[in-house]
């Protein structure tokens, strides 16, 4: 008769990926909700008026702070996930990419350092991008072990029904 503790076991593995596939989808919806923020906040409109003074400065520092609070909450979710991940497997948590902040915003004096800003900005849309796209591999990776651990039950629950079968391997005409 097959074993009930791999079948048991078999249940905690399943168990245990299906709430780091919960976990990871929880995240992806960080990174999707910060990179729509960021992507808000470099489209802004500046001005020679606002170049080179204490307003202009300001507006963009707030914007650069933040874009920084946004990866800094995504950042701190991947960690998280990153940590239980380990616990599961440490070669696929190998795989998770952390997206950095912005360097601190000092002052705006020209048209090039305003596009520098922008394109900063950007640069950090990307990195959360590719923080996604690991993500989505190892969702990808967590399901198709789930699916293992899902055929290892149902062989275990196939075999069960074999053995207390009365008749088995006997030739009926």
């Amino acid at each position: 008769m097959a074993n009930l503790d791999d079948k048991n076991n078999y249940k905690l593995r399943l168990k245990e990926i299906e709430s780091l596939i919960l976990k990871a989808k929880n995240v992806f919806r960080d990174l999707e909700v910060s990179e729509k923020k960021i992507g808000k906040k470099y489209n802004f409109t500046t001005n020679s008026m606002l170049r080179g003074n204490f307003f202009g400065n300001l507006i963009r520092s707030n914007k650069v702070n933040l874009v920084n609070s946004n990866i800094d909450r995504c950042q701190q979710a991947l960690l998280d996930f990153h940590s239980d991940l380990l616990l599961f497997d440490e070669f696929l948590a190998d795989k998770l990419i952390l997206p950095s902040k912005m360097s601190e915003f000092s002052q705006a004096n020209d048209k090039f350092s305003d596009i520098a800003i922008r394109t900063n900005m950007r640069l950090k849309e990307f990195d959360l991008r590719k923080a996604k796209r690991s993500l989505e591999i190892i969702i990808r990776r967590l399901e198709g072990e789930k699916k293992k651990v899902l055929y290892e039950i149902s062989k275990l629950e196939e075999l069960n029904s074999y053995e207390k079968n009365k008749e088995k391997g006997k030739i009926t005409k």
